[in-house]
């Protein structure tokens, strides 16, 4: 009888919710070529992430492997991380800490859980539940800088040791997952992006901020250029067709180019809020 390879890995996913299909079937190279039509301007980043991640599947370890996204604000760094875990991922692989909102270090709670006789106590929502149930996640730490010390270091012992202690005194494995941390540290709103001689500037400013005990616990810091021109119209023209396929409009993107181009701001938000001004500038075409 033939064996239905699908199947197979359907149960085992159902099991122990481990994409082992995804895992199986990998293409480097596939991966690339989606992730850069996606996410445009950072060709080299996507390069070094997916052949870091595909690469380490093949090795046997004991804690996550990890990456720091370094760069400006609206380059792409939480988008890529979004786009990459879509990809490869289920949709409730996806784990993402706003890190402002763990300055207080009252907000351990929120991960761990609280302790007994408090409020909270035996909550089955809190970050590690996530993980204990999706064992093969996507652990997003969105500005990692913004948060506590004190929540800075369950992530320390999470890269050291593999596994993060919750208020039950249970151990969950953080093992097969992946952790991305992205931070703004080190970006210079006004400079074109960095360039060879600013990486150990940057480092050191990094690990005065976030401590050299974790930073020397992460597998690969990378650095996120500023987005060129051409990869600013491309990132335009691309919300631009997206809108018009969605409201099945007949626009000419490249009429609305220059408009849409000259009401952001891109030196001090990247190109966040284009959406809005595409929004904005359009709704009256729509029928």
């Amino acid at each position: 009888k033939k064996i239905d390879l699908d199947t197979i890995y359907e149960v085992i996913y159902n099991r122990t919710k481990i994409p082992i299909k995804d895992i199986v079937n990998a293409n480097k190279n596939s991966i690339k070529k989606t992730l850069k039509s996606i996410v445009v301007g950072q060709d080299s980043v996507i390069n070094k992430v997916v052949d870091t991640v595909i690469n380490n599947k093949k090795l046997k370890r004991n804690k996550p492997y990890s990456f720091l996204f370094v760069g400006k604000s609206g380059v792409g760094k939480t988008f890529l991380v979004r786009e990459y875990t879509k990809l490869l991922y289920p949709k409730e692989s996806f784990v993402r800490l706003d890190m402002s909102e763990y300055k207080d270090s009252s907000s351990i709670s929120r991960i761990v859980g609280s302790n007994p006789g408090y409020v909270g106590y035996n909550d089955k929502n809190t970050i590690l539940e996530k993980v204990k149930n999706n064992p093969y996640s996507v652990v997003l730490l969105d500005e990692i800088e913004k948060a506590n010390p004190s929540v800075i270091k369950l992530f320390l012992q999470v890269l050291d040791e593999g596994y993060m202690t919750n208020s039950l005194g249970e151990k969950i494995d953080f093992s097969n997952c992946t952790i991305f941390m992205t931070s703004n540290l080190g970006s210079d709103k006004n400079s074109i992006g960095f360039v060879n001689n600013e990486y150990s500037l940057v480092l050191e400013k990094i690990k005065y901020f976030l401590g050299i005990e974790l930073v020397n616990r992460i597998d690969k810091i990378i650095l996120f250029n500023n987005l060129t021109n051409k990869s600013i119209d491309k990132i335009i023209l691309n919300k631009l067709k997206r809108f018009s396929d969605d409201y099945n409009l007949c626009i000419d993107c490249n009429k609305y180019l220059d408009i849409i181009k000259n009401k952001f701001n891109y030196s001090n938000r990247g190109v966040r809020g284009i959406d809005s001004i595409i929004n904005e500038e359009l709704k009256d075409v729509i029928k």
